[in-house]
């Protein structure tokens, strides 16, 4: 939108996250389980702002479990001080989050879960501390594997409660899917069929298909 032609708004800062980290990620082992982690110190202004909001870091630690058949077991914490808001009512928040998740092969299936819980502390205010959790589960079990032709289903739960402030605000989906893929041809086609559950008092028709094909060129 141009200036004089409706509300103006800026635009999209660029979608990364500056800072630094050391990390180690090994190869998925033949047998056993191989170990990795991830120690970083970032801007803490959100993931697509390019400069700080204070003078603050974000501090993040991630401990992982590589297993064979490329499963994985994740455990992460991250202290992200922020501030929010213009001068002279510019307030400082505290972000502490902790995450934990997974996936495991088990022949021709795939299981997979996680969860993540956030607590955020007011500082300036002193206001009551607001939590949001989510968690989700999936399955995933190859219908055919080899051959021209491979396929796929799936099924996924998850629930998320962005703030327990608000009592209406939960939100629980079902989701089921289907992969198609002519590895010889390039091509995939993707289906996800969503059910969206909302609490009384703020429910709405969020139900969805979503159908996607890729071609690789």
């Amino acid at each position: 939108m141009r200036a004089t032609e409706g509300f103006q708004t800026p635009g999209l800062s660029p979608g990364r996250s500056i800072g630094v980290a050391l990390r180690r990620v090994p190869a998925s082992p033949a047998a056993g389980a191989a170990f990795g982690f991830e120690l970083a110190a970032t801007n803490g202004a959100g993931e697509l702002a390019s400069s700080n909001d204070n003078d603050w870091v974000a501090v993040s630690a991630a401990a992982l479990v590589v297993l064979p058949e490329d499963g994985w077991i994740m455990a992460a914490g991250r202290i992200n001080p922020r501030s929010v808001g213009e001068l002279p009512l510019r307030q400082d928040e505290t972000d502490l989050q902790a995450a934990i998740g997974g996936e495991l092969p088990l022949g021709p299936a795939r299981l997979g879960a996680g969860a993540i819980l956030s607590r955020t502390l007011y500082r300036s205010t002193d206001g009551a501390g607001e939590n949001a959790w989510g968690t989700h589960a999936q399955a995933r079990f190859d219908v055919r594997r080899h051959g021209a032709l491979r396929a796929a289903a799936a099924y996924r739960f998850a629930i998320y409660d962005p703030s327990d402030l608000v009592v209406s605000d939960r939100l629980m989906e079902h989701t089921l899917g289907a992969i198609l893929a002519w590895p010889a041809s390039h091509l995939r086609l993707q289906l996800n069929l969503t059910h969206a559950v909302e609490q009384a008092g703020r429910s709405l028709r969020n139900d969805r298909a979503e159908a996607a094909l890729e071609i690789a060129l």
